[in-house]
Formats: C-alpha cells, structure tokens, sequence
C-alpha cells in the first residue's frame, strides 16, 4: 500500500470467516488505515451456506460504524443458486433469467468527516 498509494482500497471478503466475521473484518480495515490513508470500500459476499444473514448484517454495521463504502453483494444477491452451497452455478434454474453479475451492486458512500 505504500508504494501504490491508492485512493480507494477494496476489502474483498471471502464467505469462510474463522473466529467471527466482524471482528476479522474490523482487523482488516484497521491493517489498511494502518499503512494507508485511503478510501475503503467493502465488499461483503452473497449470502451461502457458509455466509449467513446475521454476518451480513455484522459486516454492514462495521463498514458503517468504521465509516466504509459498501458494496453489499449480500443485499442485491441475496442467496444465488449455487453447485455446493458456496460458489454460483450460472446454469441453476431457480434464478428467474440469467444469473447477474456482482459487479456492481449497492454501493453506500458515506460521508467522511
């Protein structure tokens, strides 16, 4: 981070959280403030059998309580057909029409003091 000096870093989350979502995510975006005075941004996954409801929401209340962008592929996503549980299978049927993409869903940008 310090030799890129970006304006925007993206915390990518992905849906296997160890000890407890928020807290590992609240480690994140601390190591980043550390190293950069950056935007952040995070991305919080759609939900699956390993991402649940309640870690959506303890992630939404971090990036807003640490004053983040979110970009929450939980709330336009919701629950997508998936293969295993876990990752998007394009060809299941329950989706009405075809499978969208998570490039761009809700962002929240807050207002920095």
């Amino acid at each position: 981070l310090d030799t890129l000096a970006p304006d925007l870093v993206v915390i990518a989350t992905g849906t296997n959280a160890d000890t407890g979502y928020a807290g590992e995510l609240e480690a994140l975006i601390d190591a980043v403030r550390a190293r950069s005075g950056a935007d952040i941004a995070v991305w919080l996954p759609y939900i699956n059998s390993s991402f649940t409801l309640e870690e959506a929401a303890e992630g939404r209340a971090v990036a807003e309580a640490r004053q983040c962008r979110l970009v929450d592929a939980a709330a336009v996503l919701g629950v997508p057909p998936t293969v295993d549980g876990a990752h998007p299978a394009r060809w299941a049927r329950p989706w009405p029409g075809p499978m969208p993409q998570p490039s761009c869903p809700v962002i929240r940008w807050p207002r920095r003091p």
